[in-house]
This record gives structure tokens, sequence and C-alpha cells, in this order.
């Protein structure tokens, strides 16, 4: 009986022994499944991180917001190459009013007609085309109103220095959508082409009246001659003029009243001279040595000094022209 309460001792002993060994070895295999799974969630969590921005970048196709369409700029006036490439363009371009033959250059596109003498400086070998546009709704009683606003288009480029003969007016009719004011702004448009020899050989020189003298009187300031459209057809109908007749010289003598010192109206005088002169070569293009500028002052006057009409009178600018 001794024996048996020993063995069953030690039984109980080796019980409970085994049974702590076994908690032991649980309790590590727990921890182990602990810490693996925290560090799958450690990895699964920083390859997320490095995912996610890279996740954001890449949109889906229908997710992607397409840039903004830029509406062209409306061009009002061109002028083309031989090439029909666009050699500069102005957004506001040369207007008119329905029915009417003046043209309106908008102060933005003065440059156009530098530009075009600029270009045809440096290309002799073309010529300049001006295509001016008009309505068939428009008034058809005068000549073609294409025609006659391309004229007032060729008096500004002349006026600049280009060659008359190097411009040919070219009439357009089409459809045109004027304005609530009757305004069309795309009237005018610009090609240049190559230098038509025959036409330049075709053109007779246009038989030109030179009279023997032109009184003008200018509008006169304290600065000197301002310019005005009484000028402006003077200044046409003297290179006219001078044109039409190669041996033709132009005398241009400015006239005074007698208010002041006569050596002070002499001075006037020649001033008044000198500014046609400058006038007629910067705008006419006219060869300044076919010119010479002169005074007569107060001494030639044409009516009695005594009245304001008489002065005015007297205050004048005489054109001769000699061979």
């Amino acid at each position: 009986m001794k024996n048996f309460i020993l063995a069953f001792f030690i039984f109980l002993v080796w019980t409970t022994f085994g049974l702590w060994i076994y908690s032991w070895l649980s309790s590590d295999d727990a921890v182990a499944s602990v810490n693996n799974e925290l560090i799958e969630d450690l990895e699964v969590s920083s390859l997320n991180e490095t995912i996610e921005p890279i996740i954001e970048t890449i949109k889906p196709i229908d997710s992607i917001i397409p840039p903004e369409i830029v509406e062209p700029i409306a061009v009002g006036l061109v002028a083309r190459a031989v090439s029909n490439d666009t050699l500069f363009s102005f957004i506001e371009g040369i207007s008119f009013k329905k029915d009417s033959v003046g043209i309106i250059v908008p102060e933005s596109s003065i440059d156009y007609k530098y530009e075009l003498n600029n270009y045809l400086y440096d290309n002799p070998d073309l010529e300049l085309h001006v295509l001016s546009v008009y309505s068939p709704l428009e008034r058809l009683e005068d000549s073609n109103l294409g025609v006659q606003r391309g004229d007032l288009i060729v008096k500004e480029l002349v006026a600049t220095g280009i060659e008359s003969k190097k411009i040919v007016v070219v009439s357009v009719i089409e459809d045109i959508e004027f304005d609530k004011n009757e305004i069309y702004n795309k009237g005018i448009t610009f090609q240049f082409s190559p230098l038509d020899q025959n036409r330049i050989a075709a053109l007779k020189p246009k038989f030109v009246e030179t009279p023997k003298k032109i009184i003008f009187y200018p509008n006169f300031s304290d600065t000197g001659i301002l310019q005005n459209d009484e000028l402006d057809n003077l200044m046409y109908k003297v290179k006219d003029i001078m044109d039409a007749n190669p041996a033709t010289k132009l005398i241009i003598t400015g006239h005074t009243d007698d208010v002041g010192d006569s050596q002070d109206n002499h001075l006037l005088g020649l001033n008044y001279a000198k500014e046609m002169r400058w006038y007629f070569k910067n705008k006419g293009d006219i060869n300044p040595s076919r010119m010479k500028a002169m005074s007569m002052g107060e001494f030639r006057p044409l009516r009695n000094n005594k009245t304001a009409s008489g002065r005015r009178i007297n205050r004048r600018v005489e054109l001769q022209f000699t061979k």
C-alpha cells in the first residue's frame, strides 16, 4: 500500500510537470502566431503605403479631364505670301459701311501699310493684290464699290512709298454679313504674287495736263502746315503730273501777308515751302532733286493787306511746273 501511494504521488508530479510543459509550449505558439500576423500586417500596410500614391497618379481614362479648347482669335486683316502662308495679320480689319465708298482703318491696324511696304522692298520681284469685297445687296448705280474702296487703299499705299504699278485692285463680290450698324470689318485682304511683267509692259503713261501754276491755301497753324484731305489730294495730283512728265521740275514758293517784320515773313514763307517739299518727298515719293523751295515773303501780294480777307488770300503756297 505504501508503494502504491508513492507511485501515485510520482504520477501526479509527472502529470503536473507535463501539463506545465504543454501549457508553456502552447503559449509560445500563440505568441509566434500573433507575431507572424503582426509582421504580415506590417508588410501589407507598408506595401499599401507604397502602392497608394502610384494608384492615385494613375487615373482611369474616363476620369481624365481633357484640356480646355482654346477658341482661335478672329483675324480681321491678313496679308499672304505667294505660297498662301500668312505673313502678318491684325485682329481688327479694314471695314466699310454698307452702300458707302469710304473705308475705316482702325488705329490698331494702321501699321499694315508699312508692313506691306517693307515686304515689297525686300521682294522687288513681287506685286501686291488688294482684294476688296463688296456685297451684291449694295447699290450698284455707281461704279464697282469693291474697286472704289480698293482705290482708296492704293492711295494710302502709294503715300507710304509703294509704286502704283506694283499694286493691283481685285474686286470680289460675296455674301456679306453686316453687323447691326451695317458695318463689315473684313473688307480688305492682301495677297502677294509674282510681278506680272506683261501687265507692267502694257501700262501706258497717262496723259496728264500740266498746269503752269497751282495756288494752294494750306491749313496753317502755329507749328506749320497741317495735313488734311486737301493736302493729300494736292500731293496725288502733283505726283501724277511729275510721273507723267519725267523732265518736269517743281518750284514751291511760300507767300505771306505784311504783318510783322519783312525778314521774318520771308523765313516764314520759306518754311511753308520746305514743309510742302518734305511732304511731297516723303508721302508722294517724289524725287527731291526735282523740287525747289523758295520764298517771296510779303512782296508779291494778290490782295491789299489792309483787310483781313486780303491778308488771308495773300498767305498761300504757289506751285510752278517748269521744264
